[in-house]
């Protein structure tokens, strides 16, 4: 019984970990260009916009909740206080040198947005401009496809295939295939070890008898 308490709470820490380290990331293959960038950015004002409430500026002390930092061609925002992990910050880093970019948001309310962020992303910049790629699979951003609908009146569509059609990445089926594979063996490998334990505590006491 014991083994088995432990293989739980093996497989639960592991899970608060991965929830911890969520994480999104895009990467521009070349620099965007003026007009594609601005329109962009523009689409995601309208989303921050309908859920301002629950954002602020990442690097303003004094900012209050609601005022996320925004330009013509530039987003920057974060969760508000204990809701908060890294900033958004949108196109970021695309020189030649500097083009990979990520934003951990560890689950946090703030990650729709951001998820609804990206896929306004892939309207504007195809994946030869702009790779998105994420720890979580689409099912996972299914509250920023909700604002997105919501804002634009459209379906959302995956930013991290090739068409947006599929529902979800092969990096994702094949994770959750393993994960559930090792979930398996640690309740079969708990279940021989309590058995090997009790007929140990059998053997012993039927001796006692004897």
């Amino acid at each position: 019984m014991r083994a088995l308490k432990l293989v739980f709470a093996i497989l639960t820490l592991s899970c608060i970990r991965a929830d911890a380290g969520y994480t999104h990331y895009y990467t521009w293959k070349q620099s965007p260009d003026d007009t594609s960038l601005k329109a962009c950015v523009a689409d995601m004002n309208r989303l921050i916009e309908a859920r301002k409430t629950i954002l602020v500026s990442p690097d303003l002390p004094e900012s209050t909740p609601g005022s996320p930092k925004l330009s013509a061609t530039n987003v920057d925002f974060n969760g508000i206080g204990d809701k908060a992990h890294e900033p958004f910050v949108f196109p970021y880093a695309f020189s030649d040198h500097d083009s990979f970019n990520f934003c951990k948001t560890a689950w946090k309310p703030y990650d729709e947005v951001v998820t609804a962020c990206l896929i306004v992303a892939r309207d504007h910049f195809s994946p030869s401009v702009l790779e998105i790629d994420s720890d979580g699979s689409w099912p996972d951003w299914s509250r920023g496809a909700k604002l997105y609908a919501s804002v634009f009146g459209r379906p959302a569509r995956n930013p991290m295939t090739a068409n947006g059609l599929a529902a979800d990445s092969a990096k994702s089926f094949w994770f959750n295939i393993l994960v559930s594979v090792f979930v398996f063996l640690a309740i079969l490998l708990g279940f021989f070890i309590w058995q090997k334990r009790a007929n140990n505590h059998g053997k012993a006491w039927r001796r006692s008898f004897e």
